[in-house]
């Protein structure tokens, strides 16, 4: 194997992959390092026990401690190690990192988050200001992504959507739990808007990756 590269990238989560994806396609020799193994559909599995109460897919609290700091309610603070404690941090310690767990949910922020300090004023006591770009600026980045990382969902027209390049998302929405036509039922009874929550779970196989 030649380890000979244009760019190595530490990492292969959420920062990590989307760098290495897009120097790769720019032409790129890039390689990836990750201290984590290699997991397939066979290690994940529906076992809480195994898969949730056990540090399966997290570091090794010995080998990478960390501390974490809370309010004592005496005006201090208390230090505990991860190591002493019940805690454990770093879920995702694997290729793809934590968004192998994460519930995909990918949404996006509204024009006026950008301008906060504009929209609302100053707030005593937050830091509040206005962001040096745009949600203009960002959405082609967010439409990018949705495809790219494959978001199943239905745009719905409602007095909050925000600008959009792409009229829908790329792939059919999942199937919904039932009790989320009762959830629906309620907010139309209280003048609500309730939509359907888009996913980053494809709806169907894609690109050598399965459907739920």
């Amino acid at each position: 194997m030649n380890y000979d590269c244009d760019v190595c990238v530490i990492g292969s989560g959420a920062g990590g992959g989307p760098v290495a994806y897009t120097l790769a396609l720019a032409g790129r020799s890039v390689i990836v390092l990750e201290k984590g193994p290699w997991f397939d559909e066979r290690d994940f599995y529906k076992d809480e026990l195994a898969a949730a109460r056990r540090p399966v897919y997290v570091s090794d609290k010995e080998k990478e401690p960390h501390v974490v700091e809370e309010d004592n309610n005496r005006g201090g603070w208390q230090s505990v190690k991860s190591s002493e404690s019940s805690w454990n941090f770093w879920n995702g310690n694997c290729v793809g990192g934590a968004t192998n767990f994460m519930s995909g949910y990918f949404h996006r922020l509204k024009p006026m988050d950008f301008r906060l300090l504009s929209e609302f004023g100053p707030i005593e006591g937050a830091d509040i200001t206005d962001w040096p770009i745009s949600y203009e600026d960002l959405e082609p980045y967010y439409d990018k992504v949705e495809k790219v990382v494959g978001i199943s969902g239905k745009v719905i027209n409602h007095p909050f959507l925000e600008p959009r390049s792409s009229a829908d998302f790329p792939y059919p929405p999942l199937a919904e739990n039932p009790v989320a036509g009762w959830i629906d039922d309620a907010c139309r009874r209280m003048g609500l808007n309730a939509i359907p929550t888009p996913r980053a779970i494809l709806s169907g196989p894609e690109a050598k990756r399965g459907g739920c």
